[in-house]
C-alpha cells in the first residue's frame, strides 16, 4: 500500500490532462490540431521539468537550512536514510515534504483564486455597457431643450 498516494496523484493528473487537452484542442481549427498538440505537449514537459526542479531544490535547500550542511541534506533527499541518526533524518525529511506540499498547496488555491477572478463574468462585460447609451443621450438633450 506504500504506492497508495503516488497512484491516486497519477490517477488524478492523467485524468486532469486528458480533459485539458480535449478543451484546449476543441478551440483549434481542425487543420491546426496537430500543432496546437505539440505546443501543448511541450509547454507540459517545459512546466512539468521547472516545477520538479524547483520543488527539488526547494526541498533540498530547506533540509540544508535544518541540518546546516548540504551533502546530508542531499542524501536523505535521495532517500538514504542509513546511519546513526536514520530516525532524525527520517522525521526532518518528512517535515520537509509536509511543508513543501503546504506550500504547493496554498500557492495553488492562489492561482485558483486568480484565475477564477479573471474569468469572473462581470469583468468580460462589453465595453458599451460602461458608455452612456442612446436612451440617456435622448433625454439629456430632451430635458436640455425643456430649460
Amino acid at each position: 500500500m506504500r504506492d497508495g498516494p503516488l497512484a491516486t496523484i497519477g490517477i488524478g493528473l492523467g485524468l486532469g490532462a486528458g480533459l485539458a487537452d480535449a478543451q484546449a484542442l476543441n478551440q483549434v481549427q481542425p487543420d491546426q490540431i496537430g500543432m496546437a498538440t505539440g505546443l501543448l505537449n511541450t509547454i507540459r514537459a517545459s512546466g512539468s521539468t521547472l516545477i520538479m526542479t524547483g520543488f527539488g531544490t526547494g526541498l533540498i535547500t530547506l533540509l540544508q537550512s535544518w541540518l546546516g550542511a548540504a551533502q546530508p541534506a542531499a542524501q536523505i533527499a535521495a532517500g538514504d536514510l542509513t546511519g546513526p541518526d536514520r530516525a532524525l533524518h527520517a522525521a526532518l525529511f518528512t517535515d520537509a515534504w509536509q511543508l513543501a506540499l503546504s506550500s504547493v498547496a496554498v500557492l495553488c488555491a492562489v492561482i485558483a483564486l486568480a484565475i477564477w477572478i479573471l474569468l469572473n463574468p462581470a469583468r468580460r462585460r462589453p465595453m458599451a455597457d460602461h458608455h452612456s447609451s442612446p436612451d440617456l443621450e435622448t433625454r439629456s438633450s430632451s430635458l436640455s431643450r425643456q430649460s
